[in-house]
């Protein structure tokens, strides 16, 4: 019962953040119209977490992470900058496999370069493969990217970089 008060004092907080942004990515194939978003929620926007989705056409979910926004946004983004700077800033990005580095670990990686966050095997396959990305801010100065597998129909997280 007290949880259940303290759950709805805290939805009917002024202060109380729940954002979203969706947008069209071709995720799935170069014809398709799958989204990618951001729902940013929490006690107050800088107290939040960051959940990022991509869904094929039909709505059925094919990734999805999720990181605090004081990491995700660090010192990119205060509190008075507002709303929609912060989804601005979080909104992922389409981009394309081919724009990776050849495989490489993060500890033979420099700040500014990418590293490999899935098996070498499958990560040169879909990098030749110029397989789409979806990627998203989930830490301070980091970017990770989720790509598209068509030859197993699933989504997975493959590169990091630091900036």
């Amino acid at each position: 019962m007290i949880l259940t008060l303290a759950l709805a004092l805290a939805a009917a907080s002024p202060n109380r953040c729940d954002i979203s942004r969706s947008i069209d990515v071709a995720f799935t194939s170069a014809a398709a119209t799958d989204s990618a978003g951001v729902r940013i929620f929490g006690p107050t926007c800088a107290e939040a977490v960051a959940v990022y989705t991509v869904r094929d056409a039909a709505g059925a979910l094919l990734f999805v992470d999720a990181v605090p926004v004081s990491e995700a946004a660090y010192d990119a983004w205060t509190p008075d900058q507002g709303d929609a700077a912060l989804l601005d800033l979080l909104t992922p990005t389409p981009e394309r496999a081919g724009r990776l580095e050849p495989f490489i670990l993060e500890s033979d990686s420099g700040v500014g370069g990418w590293w490999a966050t899935a098996p070498e095997a499958l990560y040169e396959r879909l990098r030749a493969d110029d397989a789409p990305l979806v990627c998203l801010r989930n830490g301070a100065d980091m970017v990770g990217c989720a790509a598209y597998d068509a030859e197993t129909g699933r989504a997975t997280q493959v590169a990091q970089t630091a900036f």
